[in-house]
């Protein structure tokens, strides 16, 4: 399960999921979408501290 779609807008067949797609965690446990809402919470920490800390991070 991905962290997005899960944010109350309507998802017809012209729509295209992107990044702008992200769940809205406040929709997740207004609707009790528990392991939504803890996906998107950790995707959104994670993204924050790579953001933070990204000139210290390695990688190969």
């Amino acid at each position: 399960m991905a962290s997005v779609i899960f944010n109350g807008k309507p998802l017809t067949p012209d729509v295209v999921v992107d990044e702008t797609w992200f769940s809205d965690f406040a929709f997740c446990v207004s609707n009790k979408l528990w392991y939504m809402a803890s996906k998107t919470l950790a995707e959104e920490t994670a993204w924050k501290f790579a953001k933070e800390k990204w000139n210290r991070l390695g990688y190969n």
